[in-house]
């Protein structure tokens, strides 16, 4: 396959597979393809193969003494929100969340974002620029000075320090790679992993 171009398709772009290829390798993931043909039969075949880290065993699971503390502690529990536009980058982001067994939001836009109320103890991963001219700095501004969020973290493809950043962002995520350590250690005090049992 070249990259860049289809076989028997016309107008398409040869995008489809290597998007896929990027998804699985940012995954830690494996793609072998074998296409095959004879005088009768012409198929593909395509396997796909992860490799997973049982992340969540080193996670301590939280007990309640009431149904009301539990409930109380899930609606105020922290969310993992993510503000991209980006398809393929949101599909990559829920792969990695669910290999550590954590349910992850994806938002095309700062107004789709409020539309869900999250809490104000979220964390928030917000893409440097959106499409329609929507500026990742404008949105993290709005949601820390109207709003009072605080966990903001700019997802960007530069380096830029922490100390350079507007006041309102935590930090930075380069490359916008997904950042499990920093999910993982906001569950110290926290019941979003997995469903706590009554006792």
């Amino acid at each position: 396959m070249k990259h860049g171009g289809t076989y028997n398709k016309p107008g398409g772009q040869g995008l489809g597979l290597k998007h896929t290829i990027n998804i699985i390798n940012k995954a830690h993931g494996h793609l072998h393809i074998l296409s095959t043909a004879d005088d009768v039969n012409h198929y593909t075949d395509v396997s796909i193969t992860f490799f997973i880290q049982n992340t969540i065993e080193k996670i301590p699971l939280l007990k309640y003494q009431s149904k009301e503390q539990l409930f109380h502690d899930l609606k105020s529990a922290p969310r993992f929100v993510l503000i991209d536009d980006d398809i393929y980058l949101q599909e990559y982001w829920r792969m990695a969340a669910e290999l550590i067994q954590v349910e992850l939001v994806c938002c095309q836009s700062e107004d789709e974002f409020l539309q869900y109320h999250f809490p104000l103890n979220s964390l928030v991963f917000i893409d440097k620029n959106l499409q329609n001219n929507q500026s990742g700095f404008e949105i993290a501004k709005n949601l820390r000075e109207k709003f009072n969020y605080t966990n903001l973290y700019l997802l960007t493809g530069e380096e830029i320090e922490t100390r350079n950043l507007p006041s309102y962002f935590k930090d930075s995520i380069k490359n916008k790679n997904f950042p499990k350590n920093l999910i993982l250690s906001s569950f110290t005090n926290s019941i979003s992993l997995s469903i706590p049992r009554l006792e």
